[in-house]
């Protein structure tokens, strides 16, 4: 709501690991940038992005924001998603009639060497893969894995945390590697899996910054 306010909002935000973002775009194959659950996963994120000069096309769903229904989705939710998309390229939208058509021009986006993001969450497949989580286990869609298993494009973990100063850390962690020779599912469970142990590192390291909970059965 800040964002909204006159003189809008310009919170202070570093950028770190901007080198593995421009290194898989000179590689040619483009960028999945894969969006922790963190507090300020969704605007933070896009605003360091932005504030570092990379063109984002960022993958989401119909319901992102205060609603879930379809009235009210269409009410409420352009008050949160009109300030994010100062911050992006474009936003591609999944609803309950449009599944496969984002996914699709996400593929067109990366042959053409661009840089797409998508958040974690359960949301997206059928059968979402189940991680070891600590004690427990999480759920994530294996959307962005499962592309860059597609087109080999650079898959990076993002991280969005708040600083003792006040200010926000984005970091891009390194590309998540398959350690699998095998087909297509292994690789992606491979890819999953070792994103779910950064996780696990970031909650230990910022515990107050995680918002997915929900997505695990800890």
């Amino acid at each position: 709501m800040r964002c909204h306010a006159p003189g809008g909002w310009s919170p202070r935000i570093r950028l770190e690991g901007h080198e593995h973002l421009d290194h898989a775009l000179a590689e040619g194959k483009g960028a999945i940038l894969w969006v922790a659950p963190m507090a300020s996963r969704d605007l933070i994120t896009k605003m360091a992005l932005h504030r570092a000069g990379y063109a984002v096309s960022h993958l989401s769903r119909f319901d992102h924001g205060y609603s879930i229904s379809l009235w009210g989705a269409r009410l409420f939710n352009s008050i949160w998603t009109n300030v994010e998309e100062r911050y992006v390229a474009e936003r591609l939208v999944i609803t309950p009639d449009t599944q496969v058509t984002p996914l699709r021009a996400f593929v067109k986006r990366l042959r053409g060497n661009r840089i797409v993001s998508i958040t974690a969450t359960t949301e997206g497949r059928r059968y979402p893969h189940v991680s070891r989580f600590f004690a427990g286990e999480i759920k994530l869609a294996e959307g962005a894995p499962s592309l860059a298993a597609t087109t080999g494009a650079a898959l990076l973990p993002v991280f969005s945390v708040r600083e003792q100063d006040g200010g926000y850390l984005t970091i891009i962690e390194p590309p998540l590697r398959p350690t699998s020779t095998g087909d297509a599912p292994e690789q992606i469970a491979a890819l999953t899996d070792q994103f779910v142990h950064l996780i696990e590192s970031y909650v230990l390291r910022f515990p107050c910054d995680y918002q997915g909970w929900s997505l695990s059965g800890v």
